[in-house]
């Protein structure tokens, strides 16, 4: 039987193994089996089924210590009663107390060592089980004639252990819980790390941030993790995650780091590392790289400076000749200097006639987007605009950018239910308070919209899904005056 039920939990680590991998790497858009070697597939499984069982043995425990606990109490309520009417001193009924609670206890220790499924049962008024005998385990009382008896404590311990082990078993049930309890890790573990995956690719995709070069001889170097900031972007930060959160996130393997290419550093999501190849994905172009194992291997520091050594010398004696030529076209450009002069007052004259026309030019486009803006609302559906939003992002007066960490952050969790359930339309609405002109009131309205659905179109959707467009001035009394509606809704 055991072999058996091993053989079976090792094909379902197995299974769950290649699937783990596989739906976290399709969220880069990655084939795991295509890149993956048969020993990957095995070591999945094992690292894998470590996981679980972990996991499954850490809430077995806690959940038997629990209820050890609860019936220990339960042990000490009934010794306390057997022994209120007999006359005993204090310290004769805690020996007996105390002797009772060890014998329960260690027989319960024994409980949570044999931790193989076995079938159990009742009979009447007895229980049957195979692996739960209840042990004398400290001391055997004698009568007169020299037999063996039972001491009080010894009966009521196992009657209260008796009580704890069906409790604990329930019938034929334990390898059901158990099979329930593996199926149901498995797949928390796996949507966590899935929903993990989906977060650092929206952070990468954001992260705007140049990176400085190491001066580490690997290939590649770790990175410090990303975050969303407060300025509406995502950035990379040296502040920890809890303990917990930490751990499994380098258990499942998705870790920023810095590789080195000839056009300089470049930073990276590492995903994974096969037999056969390393995986990474590059936020800036939103692609998947695949690069064969061996190829990331460098030279020691020593290696890259003797070769270097011949290159350095002649790169001396061209910046000596560069040197002179550049006090040469000092000269020149003190020539030209008097020539600018004159050109900049000539321009200075210009200058006023041109923000004249370029006044007049936004004035006009501020009153085409605003009739744009009312012949989009009308293309509409009035059902869509019955619909509650699915978001408001509130502003401050003037602002129309992003301000708030938490706030960016919803919006990645909104634009990641969108991919998995892609709508029709994302209709973005923008609106702005009465203070200040119309005309400028507009331009802010639609500005808000415009970047949430820049935003949006960053983060994947695409762009003929996104309407975005401004509403200028609103006097709601149930929504912020300065806000942008976000709703899904078919539209065309």
């Amino acid at each position: 039987m055991v072999p058996f039920l091993l053989c079976v939990l090792g094909g379902y680590f197995f299974f769950f193994g290649l699937l783990f991998e596989t739906l976290l790497l399709d969220v880069f858009d990655i084939n795991y089996l295509q890149y993956a070697g048969l020993e990957d597939l095995f070591l999945n499984m094992i690292r894998f089924g470590a996981i679980v069982s972990l996991f499954v043995g850490m809430l077995w425990i806690s959940y038997a210590l629990i209820l050890c606990v609860v019936f220990s109490c339960l042990l000490i309520c009934q010794m306390v009663r057997s022994t209120r009417d007999e006359n005993l001193n204090f310290i004769s009924r805690v020996k007996i107390i105390g002797l009772s609670i060890s014998v329960l206890f260690l027989n319960i220790m024994l409980r949570v060592i044999y931790f193989i499924p076995s079938i159990e049962g009742r009979r009447g008024k007895r229980i049957v089980v195979s692996q739960e005998n209840f042990t004398r385990v400290l001391f055997n009382l004698r009568s007169k004639r020299g037999k063996l008896q039972a001491g009080r404590p010894f009966l009521t311990a196992r009657h209260v252990f008796q009580n704890f082990l069906y409790f604990r078993t329930m019938g034929n049930h334990r390898l059901v819980i158990f099979s329930l309890l593996i199926f149901v890790l498995s797949f928390g573990l796996t949507y966590f790390a899935t929903e993990k995956a989906e977060y650092a690719r929206a952070c990468a995709l954001l992260s705007t941030g140049t990176v400085l070069e190491t001066s580490s001889p690997a290939a590649y170097s770790l990175a410090e993790p990303c975050r969303f900031d407060t300025e509406g972007g995502a950035v990379q930060t040296a502040a920890r995650e809890s303990r917990t959160s930490n751990t499994l996130k380098n258990l499942f393997g998705i870790i920023p780091v810095v590789l080195k290419t000839n056009d300089g550093p470049v930073q990276l999501l590492h995903l994974r590392t096969t037999s056969r190849f390393d995986l990474f994905f590059d936020g800036r172009n939103n692609r998947s790289l695949v690069i064969p194992k061996g190829i990331l291997v460098a030279g020691t520091d020593t290696e890259k400076v003797s070769s270097m050594l011949p290159t350095l010398t002649r790169l001396e004696k061209k910046f000596t000749v560069f040197d002179d030529k550049l006090e040469t076209s000092l000269r020149n450009i003190s020539g030209f200097k008097d020539q600018l002069k004159e050109t900049n007052s000539r321009i200075s004259l210009l200058k006023t006639s041109q923000q004249l026309d370029m006044l007049r030019l936004q004035s006009k486009s501020i009153h085409e987007k605003a009739k744009q803006a009312v012949t989009t609302s009308l293309q509409i559906p009035k059902e869509c605009w019955k619909k509650e939003p699915d978001y408001i992002v509130s502003y401050k007066s003037g602002e129309y950018t992003l301000m708030n960490a938490e706030v960016l952050d919803q919006i990645v969790r909104l634009s990641i239910e969108y991919r998995s359930h892609i709508p029709s339309n994302l209709v973005i609405t923008g609106y702005a308070d009465n203070p200040g002109s119309k005309q400028i009131n507009q331009k802010i309205s639609t500005l808000r919209a415009e970047n949430i659905g820049a935003l949006f179109e960053r983060l994947g959707l695409t762009a003929h899904q996104i309407i975005a467009f401004g509403m200028g001035e609103n006097d709601s009394l149930r929504y912020p005056q300065r806000r942008t509606e976000i709703r899904s809704c078919n539209v065309f």
